[in-house]
């Protein structure tokens, strides 16, 4: 039968148990019903679900067991930086982290699994989500993230947009493999240098005098991705964060930003990210303005800093000579049009 979901019914208790089959809200011919939904193989079920699309559902013994949805979404923007996945370059990293630039709203949990655990099937999924993007499409100007905050235990909105984990774990992803539905590298912002440096890719640092381009930087609750250093001296970031729109509101997502040494909104690498986002994200933009982000707060590596190692045997080469260039050049290479 054809029914819309509506969503998870929020739990009795935080003491409620995770194995048992979480009972959620469906709409069947106009009418509201809750059923639980299967647990099995780890929440399988759930992270097929999302809020207000229409599923084919198979009930059993009272128990939704199967789910079909009965759209497709349209497909999401082809990617502008040429990035390929599955290869493991840095060129090829960067431009896989430019892919999602103006396309995903920051959500809470994004990119995360329904259960808040690991990676979502999003980012493990080759390619942008289309979830983003028709995410993205139906929001109006007044967007807030925090109308679509995880509640209750439930991390309802994981397909919708990304979180800085999220957008970090995806973007390594698809650099890393060809294939969707392997495990993912989405995990708590603090952790992820260390998580990267443990898997022997590279080395971990605290280190705030210097960055190379593809740092992997974490500082307290979030994470921020280098794409490199301008000639004065600021440093062109990507990331998803929340940020104002321009109508005040909370809102957000994969974007550049820009660090400066001295605080100091004259600086190239803001020029750079307004350049890049008004360019190539347009639609992006007229909501949002790039930003300057505090150094200070930036640079306070709780989580260390995250350096590849392209020598033999590295996970990552670098063939282009990415790892020596300037932010400038960086982005003349991978926007050839600016």
């Amino acid at each position: 039968m054809k029914a819309v979901f509506l969503g998870a019914v929020p739990k009795k208790t935080t003491l409620d148990e995770d194995t048992a089959n979480p009972c959620c809200r469906f709409q069947i011919n106009g009418v509201l019903y809750r059923l639980p939904v299967s647990a099995a193989r780890d929440f399988a079920l759930l992270n097929c679900l999302q809020i207000g699309r229409t599923y084919e559902i198979r009930i059993l013994n009272g128990l939704v067991s199967a789910v079909c949805p009965c759209d497709a979404l349209p497909p999401a923007p082809a990617p502008f930086s040429g990035y390929v996945p599955g290869l493991r370059t840095l060129k090829n990293l960067l431009a896989t982290a430019m892919t999602p630039l103006g396309q995903a709203l920051y959500v809470y949990g994004g990119g995360w699994n329904w259960q808040d655990t690991g990676a979502g099937p999003q980012a493990v999924s080759i390619g942008l989500a289309p979830e983003w993007f028709a995410f993205f499409q139906a929001q109006v100007l007044r967007y807030s993230y925090r109308d679509f905050y995880p509640a209750y235990g439930r991390n309802s909105y994981y397909f919708a947009g990304l979180d800085c984990s999220g957008y970090l774990g995806w973007a390594v992803y698809n650099t890393l493999h060809e294939a969707s539905c392997l495990p993912g590298y989405v995990g708590p912002a603090q952790e992820m240098a260390r998580d990267f440096a443990r898997r022997g890719w590279g080395r971990l640092t605290e280190d705030a005098g210097s960055f190379c381009p593809g740092d992997v930087c974490s500082i307290t609750g979030h994470v921020w991705l280098c794409v490199g250093t301008c000639g004065d001296g600021s440093i062109l970031l990507a990331h998803s964060t929340p940020t104002e729109s321009r109508l005040d509101c909370p809102g957000g997502g994969v974007q550049l930003s820009a660090l400066s040494p001295s605080d100091s909104d004259s600086c190239a690498a803001l020029a750079l990210a307004e350049s890049v986002m008004k360019r190539h994200c347009p639609v992006w933009y007229r909501r949002y303005a790039p930003v300057r982000k505090p150094y200070a707060v930036y640079t306070d590596f709780s989580g260390g800093v995250f350096r590849w190692a392209f020598e033999d045997g590295g996970v990552l080469t670098d063939p282009d000579d990415f790892a020596a260039l300037g932010a400038e050049e960086i982005v003349t290479r991978l926007f050839s049009s600016l």
